[in-house]
């Protein structure tokens, strides 16, 4: 499912998704009162070099975003105090 979204997108996946339950609600094959999980443990075919690397990528954008924000308040109170 993943490789799907990552291809539709979120809200594609979402809307095909909640279509599906639907269909098998209006079949009643699905009837919205019993929840079953299925917590198989599988191994994922996962990059991790890609998912670091954009973690690496989303943590040195909070810290520019932060730093930026930090030296416009500097810059605020300097103003402030002249």
């Amino acid at each position: 499912m993943t490789r799907i979204r990552q291809r539709w997108g979120a809200e594609r996946f979402r809307t095909i998704f909640e279509r599906t339950v639907k269909v098998c609600v209006a079949a009643k094959v699905a009837i919205g009162e019993v929840v079953h999980v299925d917590a198989s443990l599988i191994r994922a075919d996962v990059s991790w070099e890609s998912l670091a690397a954009r973690h690496i990528d989303a943590v040195t954008d909070a810290n520019e975003a932060a730093e930026s924000e930090k030296k416009t308040a500097k810059q605020a109170n300097t103003r402030k105090s002249e």
